[in-house]
């Protein structure tokens, strides 16, 4: 199942499987996460004419590059030219062995990738938080990764905390990741076993399992305090917190 019927926040492009909405989200109390405001996805190399036209229509006002320099020089996409002063690269991790994350001794490499960014990449993501927060009011806000399943996942789940989703929401929105890139991750599997070594070694890592989502929502709750108790601990302020709110969160709700 593709488009709109695989999910019904995905903005269907050719070359994007994965370009959600973060709109139309339940919030604890009633409402919904605000339409058309901010979106998450995957990488943009693989856009079309066609692809560009209906993210332009979008209104984007800021595009967030989480990949570090190397993986966005080797796969540009066409975001950058088209956004100019609105695009941003701010790498979410400096690494990407699992080894310089602690997730070869983990029982969840993905959640012990997520802690990561929580604890020792807090510099880089408090500059893309405050690149949403202060991002021009009428225009739509864009973050990405890769697959638009990890780094992007953790900067969706603190955003989604921070508004009041209720976490099955949070953890709803991550695992609707792995339908929508299936094909991808059969093409990376196959590549892995084409060079004679094993898929089954690799798979966690492509994998967006409910349980770990939950696993770090905990984990933001009992050992930071929250969305709005970490996000202040790695310094931004009240007004860049209520910005982010603001952004997600409709003024009637």
């Amino acid at each position: 199942m593709t488009g709109a019927a695989a999910h019904p926040r995905l903005v269907p492009l050719g070359g994007m499987m994965n370009f959600r909405d973060l709109g139309g989200i339940p919030l604890q109390g009633g409402g919904q996460t605000a339409r058309g405001r901010v979106f998450r996805a995957d990488a943009p190399h693989r856009m079309t004419e066609g692809d560009l036209a209906a993210v332009e229509a979008l209104t984007l006002a800021c595009v967030i590059d989480l990949r570090g320099a190397e993986e966005a020089a080797e796969a540009p996409g066409p975001l950058r030219d088209a956004l100019g002063a609105g695009w941003h690269n701010v790498p979410l991790l400096a690494a990407l062995d699992p080894a310089s994350w602690g997730g070869a001794a983990s029982d969840d490499v993905l959640l012990s990738l997520y802690l990561h960014v929580l604890t020792d990449r807090q510099e880089a993501l408090a500059e893309v938080l405050r690149l949403i927060a202060e991002a021009p009011p009428e225009g739509a806000v864009l973050f990405h990764c890769t697959a638009g399943k990890d780094r992007t996942g953790v900067v969706a789940a603190l955003l989604l905390a921070l508004a009041g989703a209720p976490e099955e929401e949070i953890v709803a929105d991550y695992s609707a990741t792995a339908p929508l890139i299936a094909p991808l991750v059969a093409e990376i599997l196959d590549r892995i076993r084409a060079r004679g070594r094993a898929p089954e070694a690799h798979a966690p890592l492509l994998e967006s399992r409910p349980e770990t989502m939950r696993r770090f929502l905990a984990a933001l709750r009992e050992e930071f305090g929250g969305a709005e108790a970490y996000l202040s601990s790695i310094g931004l302020t009240g007004a860049e917190r209520a910005g982010l709110r603001a952004r997600l969160v409709p003024s009637s709700s």
